[in-house]
């Protein structure tokens, strides 16, 4: 992953009324391709909320990490060109490729034996993940099989079985390294399997999924979809 402009904002010590405005404050400070960390409580739709009516189409908002009592959250602010935010297609393939970069940091971080920093990826890839899958399957898919198609046996079918095998993965992934001493060997399988899955279940995803529920969803409705997953 290229160099960016990363700062962290811990959001516990301030005011919750005072705190949407100090990260709309702090979003318009960020360089394009800039990201900011928050550190939330469960202020986090509010904030959301307050990013969505003033900065609509203007960032990406992935979860790096979730708990019962708050989340941190990763704000990229995009360039002025980039229309990506305005496509749900384009906003989930983004969302592909930063989970993809997150896999392969924690895979050279395990071949490093640096395991610490091997845990920390994997947490901000699961997390990011499975909240991807949420999108999808609360908010994508339904509206795909309105449009679209719908039933077991249609695209989101298949996508929905292929995420019950993503999520045992992570699961087992999880486990192992939660071992006092995790198992490299039985990790780099496990992820080589999950490698193997995800490349083929995107590809699916990104060349029928996502083209057609754009394709179907015109103008403002693409806007609401994405603001929607985002509030997932």
């Amino acid at each position: 992953m290229s160099e960016v402009t990363r700062s962290t904002i811990n959001l516990s010590n301030i005011e919750p009324e005072r705190r949407p405005a100090l990260v709309l404050e702090q979003f318009k400070l960020l360089p394009e391709g800039g990201e900011l960390v928050l550190i939330l409580g469960r202020e986090r739709l509010q904030v959301l909320e307050r990013l969505q009516s003033e900065q609509a189409g203007k960032y990406e908002w992935s979860i790096l990490e979730e708990g019962p009592e708050g989340s941190s959250v990763l704000l990229t602010r995009h360039a002025a060109s980039d229309r990506r935010a305005v496509s749900p297609a384009a906003c989930m393939e983004w969302d592909h490729d930063r989970l993809d970069s997150l896999l392969a940091a924690h895979g050279e971080a395990l071949a490093s034996g640096k395991m610490d920093e091997a845990a920390q990826r994997f947490r901000e890839f699961s997390a990011g993940l499975r909240h991807h899958i949420r999108m999808e399957e609360e908010v994508l898919f339904p509206a795909f099989e309105r449009r679209v198609h719908s039933g077991e046996c249609g695209p989101t079918g298949v996508m929905r079985h292929e995420h019950r095998i993503i999520e045992s993965l992570l699961d087992r992934m999880a486990a192992v390294l939660g071992w006092p001493i995790p198992g490299v060997a039985e990790l780099e399988s496990l992820r080589g399997d999950l490698i193997e899955l995800l490349s083929e279940h995107n590809a699916k995803e990104e060349h029928i999924v996502y083209p057609l529920t754009d394709l179907h969803h015109p103008g403002p409705e693409r806007q609401d979809l994405i603001c929607r997953m985002q509030a997932v």
